[in-house]
């Protein structure tokens, strides 16, 4: 398991960066995206569920408090994929 990681603040920016959603009339975020306590709890248990499982890895996705670009996070992947023998 890969687990991409970004803060919860940046990651409630990125969604105010998408495209409107039909599904939301006119709000930005849905339910979820919009409580930071939630995304804060929920990035806390993925990090958890990393440090207790061998075959998780967590990237940071995140460089100098911007996103990293997608071209670096997929190269990490792919180092990722290559030291477990997996590509």
């Amino acid at each position: 398991m890969i687990f991409l990681f970004v803060p919860a603040a940046i990651g409630q920016q990125n969604v105010d960066k998408k495209a409107q959603r039909h599904y939301l009339g006119a709000k930005k975020r849905d339910i979820h995206e919009d409580n930071l306590d939630y995304q804060l709890e929920v990035g806390k248990m993925y990090m958890k569920l990393v440090e207790e499982n061998q075959n998780w890895v967590a990237i940071n996705c995140i460089e100098n408090e911007q996103m990293r670009s997608r071209e670096a996070i997929h190269q990490e992947i792919i180092q990722i994929l290559k030291e477990k023998k997996i590509i």
